[in-house]
């Protein structure tokens, strides 16, 4: 298992705490860091992620997931959900760094929740990922 993986995992783990606790701006970080940490382990295994890439920022890898949806074969119609990364990446932004509580539960429950449970779920059965946590919040 790649360190990334595991760093996966363990974010996966805080973001679960995080959300128990109803602290859901940092239960967005942590769940956005983990699909992250679990994509670009996946993008090196498949030699296709490089350390100095990772200066490209979220537009660059979302490039390389598409690389990664061509090589794998992944059917068309889930080339969507890798876009709908950027709408994770908006979330993680106003929750990591803007200066009051953004997420209530409602938000949390509406917006970030299902949009996160979703492109996990598009991108687990498109293949682009294997399934080796069960990701998806409960």
């Amino acid at each position: 298992m790649s360190v990334l993986t595991e760093k996966s995992k363990q974010n996966f783990h805080i973001a679960q705490y995080a959300e128990n606790e109803k602290c859901y701006d940092v239960a967005v970080s942590r769940f956005y860091y983990s699909l992250h940490n679990r994509l670009i382990s996946e993008l090196e295994i498949n030699h296709l992620y490089f350390p100095d890439a990772r200066i490209g920022g979220t537009h660059k890898l979302t490039m390389e997931l598409q690389q990664l949806a061509e090589l794998k074969k992944m059917d068309r119609k889930y080339y969507q959900y890798i876009h709908y990364i950027n709408d994770l990446v908006k979330m993680r932004v106003q929750a990591d760094y803007f200066n009051d509580k953004l997420m209530s539960f409602s938000d949390y429950q509406n917006k970030f929740r299902n949009t996160y449970n979703c492109i996990l779920t598009k991108l687990v059965e498109g293949g682009l990922i294997p399934n080796i946590l069960t990701l998806e919040i409960r």
